[in-house]
């Protein structure tokens, strides 16, 4: 999460394969939330949660602001990022590219959900 500036960047190139940017919770107050300046290239993009801009062409599911997690700041003072109830990161993330285990080593299962909680 990004208060003033882009969240993301992305320096993609068409020259390479297996780039993947997945089940993602991007989030900036005022920019970008994914900036990809040469273009997406041949990225594999999938199950990102994004508030702010993205580029154009870029699949992702519009966030709401930072009522999507449970308790986060933009200036930081609270960073409970753990998805909300109601959140659109609940189910959003893609499946083949869901990792094993959550940021608190809690076991995933489907529906994923994107960001690092379970």
């Amino acid at each position: 999460m990004n208060k003033r500036g882009c969240d993301v960047m992305l320096r993609l190139s068409n020259l390479g394969t297996g780039i993947i940017f997945a089940n993602n919770a991007s989030y900036s107050q005022t920019a970008e939330a994914v900036n990809a300046p040469s273009g997406l290239g041949t990225a594999t993009i999938s199950g990102n949660v994004t508030f702010g801009s993205v580029p154009a062409g870029m699949p992702t599911i519009a966030g709401t602001g930072l009522g999507d997690f449970v308790n986060v700041t933009w200036d930081g003072l609270n960073r409970n990022a753990a998805p909300a109830t109601s959140s659109p990161l609940r189910g959003a993330g893609a499946t083949i590219q869901a990792t094993e285990w959550d940021l608190e080593f809690r076991l995933r299962s489907a529906p994923h959900t994107a960001g690092a909680y379970r």
